[in-house]
């Protein structure tokens, strides 16, 4: 829901390192990789394109700190 608000919003833009996709999720404590959220926690990419998925990160390009 974020993710769709910020895009709306225009507030930063993420794309995937590997795909390219910008869709992407965020990783809490619990999660497969057992993300601790200490700091910013971890956005991963979620294509929805990818049956398999992708492992990239969604990193920023632009927004926040850009």
């Amino acid at each position: 829901m974020m993710n769709k608000l910020e895009k709306f919003l225009n507030v930063e833009a993420r794309e995937c390192e590997l795909c390219g996709s910008d869709s992407w999720r965020v990783l809490h404590a619990g999660d497969e990789s057992n993300c601790e959220c200490e700091g910013e926690c971890l956005r991963v990419c979620d294509n929805p394109l990818l049956e398999d998925g992708c492992d990239g990160v969604a990193i920023l390009i632009k927004g926040e700190g850009k």
